[in-house]
């Protein structure tokens, strides 16, 4: 029988701070609307990226502020 449990599992996990920090804005280049809000950066066909720390756009993805009320 094991001895390993999964708060002792736990315990050997880190979390990295920055990747929680760091979100992702996707916004059309000639309208400067905003498509989407991303944890990832990826290529998105038609769409520029725009690297924003979380507490930039929180009230964006708590659904206190609306997308259409910001372009970039």
């Amino acid at each position: 029988m094991t001895t390993d449990t999964l708060p002792a599992f736990f315990k050997t996990l880190s979390i990295d701070s920055t990747s929680d920090s760091a979100k992702f804005v996707y916004y059309h280049k000639a309208t400067g609307e905003i498509q989407k809000i991303s944890n990832t950066s990826f290529i998105e066909e038609g769409c520029e990226c725009l690297e924003v720390t979380s507490d930039e756009v929180v009230d964006i993805l708590l659904g206190k502020k609306d997308l259409s009320n910001y372009k970039i």
